[in-house]
């Protein structure tokens, strides 16, 4: 697998020149140890087991890419809107030649033969097969079995080892592999809430009671008719698992836009997305048709004649957590291919029964110009340098004229599933997502800057002690119709509307401003948990959208769900249907929305009263004039937001 490479190495060596500089070293982790791990005994580890290593090479013009992103994203920017090709973005981030060589040469100069060396197509990892007394001699230390204490699955891997000075900088991360290991991912869905069977009639127009899309439409002011235009795009991301089915669409459609009856998403399958048999009555389980019937039936209602494209991850085996993720953005760019994580990203071909049998889907889908994305992870759960690569591929389509649109979760402070008896906190001493009190755990993608974040709202009417704001024919009041997404599920148990700031992901430049002045505002409150969260990490939510009491049609009944996955699609679909009117015009699509929501914070409905909680602190942060990380900037007031986005160049 390695021979068509070796010359290309063999040159770079002969080439460049390099000096491995002093015995000073760099101490670094394997990324495929992470924190909940324990080491398994040393005889385990055999002198003759070989591993595949994947080195990482720093990646070239990263901050450039940075810089060009927020400059076309800049409404004040000559740049604004030149979106580059895909061709130029693959281009642009290819790993320094010289970085190949250094590490190539570090590599030779440790007894290893580098005739065994590969690189992949863009020049940005290199796999080597080494044996534990090789690798010891690489990095000064052993490697290592591990067991992850919250899967049983096994890695390989060191707490810690060595890097020369002089080649540390070429290295962006490195990871282990023995082929016959198959460790698991930690699953990480968002939680939402289901109430059983709601009656349709008499009860679907009461804005009050019920989230509908003609309430949607009567509080955003979303309009009914814009003529598509054949170069829009609207996708939205779904775990294989997770399936609509037409009988349901239909249903909903005929309740809302009858006009719609027979119309289905455009399949995108990757990796093998297949759609649950919905006539498999051993298969009609709610839970497998919760969140995509939402998404679908939403969006396919409030961008009505516009196509939505269901780009559907993962085969039978591999449909869960966040490796689908970055096998749908491997899809969008074949040379991410190379940047998959064995520990973590699904593999293929699987030759298991019910396993995608064909090789990994590498640039094999174009895509769309809005992708909505309702699933969230907790960042802790994975390496930092694997959520930088994630989240730098995020940039990239950015760079191509993309809008990522994402939830933030409904854990308020903290991240991952909620259930009554597990802690969803980072605990001060091991660094887990196991407390029930304790550190302020960020959720991912949310915190990857280069995404709009999009937290929960509901109307103040469903607040406790709330009056009623939206009357029943749908006309809103003019006052202040939406406070923070809080929702009691059980005596225990609390949904509210994820916020925050990451620890992985600095703030952007132009978010310093808000973030400082909501510190200065909050600062009271803010220092009674201030050691619980990284006052310096990219804020999040970006905007908001209301998150409670959606009617949705799934398994032949009317039921609720709640969260901000519900308002993901809502914001994607107003995005959607701007784009529409900016293609229309003869303008392109908007591209990374962040700078310009930011720079035009009077297109949202400044949401002033609530707050979020969790791990231990409530209120947690709390709404307040201009952005707040638990609902931005506010909700959408599509008029507005038409007249600021449709007047940018």
């Amino acid at each position: 697998m390695f021979s068509m490479y070796q010359s290309i190495i063999l040159f770079c060596v002969l080439f460049f020149s390099f000096h491995l500089g002093s015995a000073r070293a760099v101490s670094r982790k394997l990324v495929t140890a992470p924190r909940s791990t324990d080491r398994l005994p040393e005889d385990d580890t055999q002198g003759n087991t070989c591993y595949l290593l994947t080195i990482g090479l720093t990646l070239q013009n990263t901050q450039d890419g940075v810089s060009s992103l927020l400059a076309m994203s800049d409404p004040d920017s000559l740049s604004y809107g030149q979106h580059w090709t895909a061709a130029r973005v693959a281009n642009s981030f290819r790993p320094d030649p010289a970085s190949t060589a250094a590490v190539v040469g570090w590599m030779r100069d440790s007894g290893l033969n580098i005739t065994q060396i590969g690189q992949s197509n863009d020049g940005g990892h290199l796999y080597v097969p080494v044996c534990v007394e090789e690798a010891t001699r690489l990095f000064n230390r052993t490697l290592g079995y591990f067991t992850n204490r919250k899967t049983g699955g096994k890695f390989v891997g060191s707490n810690e080892f060595e890097l020369p000075t002089s080649i540390d900088r070429h290295i962006e991360y490195i990871a282990a592999d023995e082929g016959h290991l198959n460790p698991k991912t930690t699953k990480r869905k968002l939680q939402r809430e289901t109430s059983s069977n709601h009656a349709v009639p008499g009860a679907i127009y009461d804005c009050n009671d019920y989230t509908t899309p003609l309430c949607l439409r009567s509080l955003y002011g979303i309009p009914e008719d814009i003529e598509p235009h054949p170069d829009n795009s609207f996708g939205i991301y779904q775990q294989a698992w997770q399936s609509w089915s037409p009988t349901d669409l239909d249903v909903f459609f005929a309740i809302f836009d009858p006009a719609l009856k027979g119309q289905r998403p455009i399949m995108a399958p990757i990796d093998g997305g297949y759609t649950v048999d919905y006539t498999d009555t051993s298969l009609q389980i709610p839970a497998f048709y919760s969140e995509a019937s939402l998404d679908f039936e939403y969006a396919m209602v409030l961008t009505a004649r516009q196509n939505v494209t269901n780009i559907q991850v993962g085969d039978q085996l591999r449909n869960i957590g966040l490796g689908t993720m970055n096998s749908m953005l491997a899809a969008f760019d074949q040379y991410y291919c190379d940047s998959l994580d064995p520990d973590i990203d699904p593999q293929y071909p699987d030759d298991q029964d019910g396993g995608y049998d064909q090789p990994t889907d590498c640039g094999t889908v174009q895509p769309p110009n809005v992708i909505s994305v309702s699933y969230t992870w907790p960042e802790a759960n994975f390496p930092a340098e694997y959520l930088q690569r994630v989240c730098f591929e995020y940039l990239k389509l950015g760079l191509m004229g993309v809008s990522v649109v994402v939830s933030v979760s409904d854990t308020g402070t903290g991240s991952g599933i909620l259930t009554q008896d597990k802690g969803l906190c980072l605990d001060t001493d091991s660094g887990e997502t196991d407390a029930l009190t304790g550190n302020f755990s960020p959720t991912f993608p949310s915190s990857c800057p280069w995404v709009t974040s999009v937290g929960g709202t509901q109307l103040a009417s469903q607040a406790a002690g709330g009056a009623p704001i939206v009357s029943d024919d749908g006309n809103k009041d003019s006052s202040s119709s939406e406070t923070v997404f809080n929702f009691q599920k059980t005596a225990t148990l609390t949904l509210s509307s994820g916020g925050g700031f990451s620890n992985v992901f600095t703030a952007p430049v132009f978010q310093y401003d808000a973030i400082q002045q909501y510190k200065d505002f909050e600062s009271d409150h803010l220092s009674n948990f201030e050691d619980r969260f990284n006052a310096t990490g990219r804020g999040y939510p970006d905007v908001s959208a209301l998150a409670n009491n959606y009617l949705v049609f799934f398994n032949g009944k009317m039921r609720i769900l709640r969260g901000s996955s519900a308002s993901t699609p809502v914001f994607a679909s107003i995005i959607t249907l701007i784009n529409n009117e900016r293609l229309n015009a003869g303008k392109r699509p908007l591209g990374f929305l962040n700078p310009a929501i930011w720079k035009y914070p009077g297109m949202f409905n400044d949401i002033l009263m609530g707050a979020n909680e969790g791990c231990g602190i409530d209120p947690a942060f709390q709404a307040n004039d201009g952005w707040d990380p638990v609902t931005g900037w506010g909700s959408p007031d599509y008029d507005r937001m038409r007249d600021t986005l449709l007047n940018l160049p």
